[in-house]
């Protein structure tokens, strides 16, 4: 049996005691398992489908095969935006780790003070949040998408477990968090003050 760690989160940690460990950190991993990442997620690269698999070759050689015929590779300019990534500074991710840790402490307080019920994550891009209001998670996210341009994920659509939350991402640039959280806080309040 082969183990696949999906480590893309890796690099997105809020504190250093909360990171996230490499399989291959486990005694006897690199005998049974591949590991993954993401250049999306700790590289800032949302979206482009890039990273890379580490083990045993005759895993990676496995993985290859089974990948060349699923799709035909990354567009050229995505691989070399990848390879300066690659070429940073290792420091250069406590930049990213503290913008998102800023954004996320932002919005937690804003959301919190309006009475959302949030989730502070220790690492990762997102947010989870219990749905204020009395919809489901996609009448939710359907109503706020149309009355006020907000897209978030309805928490359904990570299974059944998901429902009664939503999902923010913390990726876009400072300013649209800041206004789209204004947005959610007075949709809240016209809400409310609607039902009661």
């Amino acid at each position: 049996m082969l183990v696949v760690n999906d480590n893309a989160y890796s690099e997105i940690y809020f504190d250093p005691s909360d990171r996230p460990i490499s399989i291959f950190e486990i005694e006897g991993a690199k005998e049974v398992a591949l590991e993954l990442f993401s250049l999306s997620k700790g590289y800032n690269m949302t979206g482009w489908r890039i990273g890379w698999a580490a083990g045993r070759a005759e895993f990676v050689n496995a993985l290859g095969v089974i990948k060349s015929n699923t799709d035909s590779g990354v567009f050229t300019a995505i691989q070399d935006a990848s390879i300066v990534g690659l070429d940073m500074p290792f420091e250069s991710h406590d930049h990213i780790r503290d913008l998102y840790r800023d954004r996320k402490n932002r919005v937690v307080s804003r959301l919190s003070a309006a009475g959302v019920k949030m989730y502070p994550s220790k690492g990762t891009i997102y947010l989870w949040g219990h749905v204020p209001t009395t919809e489901s998670s996609v009448q939710y996210a359907s109503r706020l998408l149309q009355e006020t341009g907000v897209v978030i994920g309805p928490g359904v659509g990570w299974g059944p477990s998901g429902e009664g939350y939503f999902r923010l991402c913390l990726t876009t640039p400072d300013d649209r968090p800041d206004e789209a959280i204004g947005r959610i806080v007075t949709d809240l309040e016209k809400w409310k003050s609607s039902h009661s």
